[in-house]
């Protein structure tokens, strides 16, 4: 992969941070004989740049958050560029871009994303938060052992922009490998509200996979637009728990694909699970659709991988493998057990041909809005919102 710029940024002297940001940024410091003030006062200015729309978040800068119309928060991606943590977010973020071309599936310990989410923005405040933002989830429509909350967002790198976007219900299909008793149905689950959207981590968490995701060649999904430039992100929130006689399953469908380009599964935390709970196994894509992780042949599977730690990440592209997770196992029997998740999809847009019947809606959301600038480093390609793998 060729860098547009052949050094990572955290290694530039402070001296020449100013110029740098002016050709990845737009931004350029105001020169003191050209306007008039003295040399200490360094000021800066922003200008429009390729892949932004005009800032109208200039207002108001605190430590990168500032607040929008409604007063709620949201990262300001150009106030951050001014902190040195925010290129080391972006040499590390392009170094796993690499890995994830390479392999199409990276794990990231939660001691290494955590860096990386604050760098970009995420503040120590909104990280602590995530640690009990499961307790206030709808419960899941279609199963007892889960509640869950969900969130649609549009991701446009080109027009530099996300954006809340207004409730849909979510369904998947046979078509779309998985096999469980609510396939092929709608279902209506309850929404994310203001404590989640307007939360750092989850803002940064989007920025994220973004840049890890962008331009990276993906199999075409029948029925999805390739050629649109923006990306459907949807952010599930999901507790799953033992209790008595009720069995925890984060995936009782078993072998499945979740119809989507790129899957991300983040964890915020778990309670007396046993070790051998929430495993996640991913398979060759010739593994049987629907059947439990035991039954899975070996010979297919591609990688094991266990969420252990807050905030521990898997990243892959749902349309080349097929998963399953084993079930929540409670270690004293007497107490409940639970394991709380992020599950953040992206793809491009369901179309009317889509197995499904139902396009996607991209109006924005009439009570919770929200939308912030997103920027994507100039790697050769990541401004190409997708990429699609040539099919043998």
């Amino acid at each position: 992969m060729k860098l547009l710029f052949p050094f990572h940024a955290s290694a530039i002297a402070p001296w020449r941070q100013h110029r740098y940001l002016s050709f990845l940024f737009g931004i350029s410091q105001l020169r003191p004989e050209e306007k008039g003030k003295s040399s200490s006062s360094h000021q800066m200015t922003r200008r429009t740049f390729h892949n932004s729309p005009r800032s109208f978040f200039a207002n108001d800068i605190n430590q990168g958050i500032v607040p929008s119309p409604d007063g709620n928060a949201y990262l300001d991606i150009f106030r951050q560029a001014e902190r040195p943590e925010f290129f080391q977010s972006v040499a590390r973020s392009v170094q796993l871009r690499q890995d994830y071309l390479r392999n199409g599936c990276i794990f990231i310990r939660g001691g290494e994303l955590i860096p990386i989410l604050k760098g970009i923005g995420a503040s120590e405040e909104d990280l602590e938060r995530l640690k009990t933002i499961s307790q206030i989830l709808d419960p899941d429509p279609t199963v007892n052992f889960r509640t869950l909350s969900t969130g649609r967002f549009s991701v446009n790198t080109r027009a530099g922009m996300i954006e809340r976007l207004q409730k849909q219900k979510f369904i998947l299909t046979t078509a779309d490998n998985y096999k469980r008793h609510d396939s092929d149905i709608c279902r209506d689950f309850g929404e994310l509200g203001e404590i989640h959207q307007n939360n750092t981590v989850i803002q940064a968490m989007l920025v994220f996979k973004a840049w890890v995701t962008q331009g990276v060649p993906v199999p075409a999904r029948p029925g999805l637009n390739y050629d649109k430039d923006t990306v459907l992100t949807q952010v599930f929130n999901v507790h799953t728990f033992t209790d008595k006689d009720i069995q925890g399953y984060p995936a009782l469908e078993g072998v499945h694909q979740d119809g989507c380009d790129h899957t991300m599964t983040v964890l915020l935390g778990s309670s007396n699970i046993t070790p051998e709970s929430g495993v996640t196994f991913v398979h060759d894509k010739e593994e049987q659709t629907g059947i439990q992780p035991h039954e899975a042949n070996l010979g297919l599977l591609k990688g094991r991988y266990q969420h252990r730690d807050f905030l521990d990440t898997l990243l892959f592209k749902d349309n080349s493998v097929k998963h399953s997770v084993t079930p929540v196992y409670a270690q004293n029997k007497s107490d409940p057990a639970f394991r709380d998740m992020f599950v953040i999809l992206s793809r491009k847009p369901r179309t009317e041909m889509h197995k499904s019947g139902q396009p996607d809606c991209f109006i924005p959301h009439e009570k919770f809005r929200k939308k912030f600038l997103i920027w994507v480093p100039p790697i050769q390609g990541s401004h190409t919102s997708c990429q699609l793998e040539a099919q043998e």
